[in-house]
């Protein structure tokens, strides 16, 4: 099943963007087309949007790879297929990666299965609840990305080019 998605590079060392380059690459059936742009957030770091097709799963595999690039915050979509839902990953060096299914407008589903847990983790105190829900909705991640998406054009994410 092929699928698509988007990856949002939030903040990059700009030292690191060939290698960045050089993990998107190795992941993706079809080289993308880059537009770094300098992250005014924080100095010295980058970012940029690129569209993906690809097998169904390779966000997955785009957030494994990406995470080990030291100092990199992203987001990566995927579409839902027949067979799976859509999907959303968010990673900070700090909180590591976030990933939750989404509905086809982009709300983040939590499962029956992260209310349970939430409900347990918080053993019955209300403040603890609050805070494991929070967890479970991606806030923490949300939070630290916020000010970082403000100078990324999520309208105009760079298409793929074909490899040759």
């Amino acid at each position: 099943m092929h699928t698509g998605g988007t990856v949002y590079i939030l903040a990059a060392q700009r030292s690191l963007i060939p290698h960045i380059q050089w993990v998107l690459e190795s992941v993706l059936a079809e080289k993308p087309t880059y537009r770094w742009q300098q992250q005014k957030a924080m100095t010295g770091f980058s970012t940029c949007s690129l569209v993906w097709r690809d097998e169904s799963g390779t966000g997955s595999l785009l957030a494994s790879a990406l995470r080990e690039v030291p100092n990199l915050w992203f987001e990566i979509s995927e579409e839902g297929t027949a067979e799976t839902l859509p999907g959303w990953f968010m990673h900070t060096p700090d909180l590591g990666v976030f990933y939750t299914v989404t509905d086809h407008a982009g709300n983040f589903m939590v499962s029956e299965d992260r209310i349970r847990s939430a409900y347990e983790k918080s053993h019955g105190r209300p403040d603890q609840l609050l805070s494991q829900l929070s967890a479970a909705l991606g806030e923490p991640w949300n939070d630290e990305l916020e000010p970082l998406r403000a100078d990324l054009d999520r309208g105009q994410p760079q298409p793929l080019t074909r490899s040759s």
